[in-house]
């Protein structure tokens, strides 16, 4: 049987990250991801959530196209903090403190970016062992353009301030 042959997906995805030093207890992260699919099939990447763009539900956002700026300043809060519990001693390593800024946008194939969707805000950071990280953030959206097709966690609206705890990695 002669066919043609089709592709079903291409994809290409950057993720590219940067620390620079501000001073001994400071520094200033960026990040810029970008995902790009086509093809028969294309593929899918997610913005929303924690690790992407912070006060947006986690797994929203989705597009076959996304860009995506992280950026925070991070400077020291507290060293070497424990609490003494009847179980024993608790001790937390360091307390850091953070200034936010994102922006992304996610869109389909076939259509335009309808907007630039983002946060701003202020948050906690707190070492538990190498690579783990309790954060917690505060923070407002914003927007560009048209509205972010996402439905908010329990009646929350958009421009509401948003508290976000997560358990992970810093970027």
């Amino acid at each position: 049987v002669d066919r043609d042959a089709t592709l079903e997906r291409y994809t290409l995805s950057a993720d590219y990250r940067r620390y620079h030093r501000l001073a001994t207890r400071s520094a200033y992260a960026l990040r810029v991801y970008g995902f790009f699919s086509n093809g028969t099939i294309p593929g899918r990447a997610i913005l929303g959530g924690s690790h992407r763009l912070r006060g947006y539900p986690r797994r929203s956002l989705g597009g076959s196209r996304v860009a995506l700026v992280n950026q925070e300043w991070r400077f020291s809060v507290a060293d070497d903090l424990s609490m003494r519990l009847p179980i024993g001693r608790f001790r937390i390593p360091g307390v850091e403190g953070a200034l936010f800024l994102d922006a992304g946008s996610s869109w389909l194939e076939d259509t335009d970016p309808v907007g630039i969707w983002g946060s701003y805000g202020a948050g906690l950071r707190a070492a538990i062992a190498p690579p783990l990280v309790l954060r917690l953030d505060l923070g407002r959206r914003y927007r560009i353009g048209s509205p972010p097709p996402v439905y908010l966690d329990s009646g929350a609206m958009f421009g509401d301030t948003f508290l976000d705890f997560f358990f992970g990695y810093n970027y």
